[in-house]
């Protein structure tokens, strides 16, 4: 998938060129050849102290909440916030297939 129609809908302060994307990812351990690398600032891991080691392993593109001065990043206010957007958009908005139904009432909802 393009990383144009992955960023669709997201406020891009800076972006890098329409790559090939094959993966999302921000966990480090599963980025390969082709991955998008989300780099999310954790409790104990910041993934922005890894995003040149991510493109070492062939990342094809970096998300980052700052100018890391690297090749290949793309700069949003929070990456945390967008992760979801973007899964959402390489997976071809799946929850927009899903039917939603309600159940409403006092009793019986349980063994419903």
């Amino acid at each position: 998938m393009k990383l144009s129609e992955i960023l669709k809908g997201i406020d891009v302060k800076s972006a890098y060129s329409d790559v090939d994307v094959l993966d999302v990812t921000q966990d480090s351990r599963l980025v390969k050849e082709g991955s998008l690398f989300v780099c999310i600032k954790g409790a104990v891991f910041d993934g922005h102290n890894v995003a040149a080691e991510m493109l070492e392993k062939g990342a094809a593109a970096i998300v980052v909440e700052r100018d890391l001065g690297l090749d290949k990043q793309i700069i949003v206010d929070n990456s945390r916030a967008v992760y979801s957007p973007i899964c959402s958009n390489f997976f071809n908005n799946p929850a927009d297939k899903l039917k939603l139904i309600g159940l409403t009432g006092t009793n019986g909802k349980t063994t419903t």
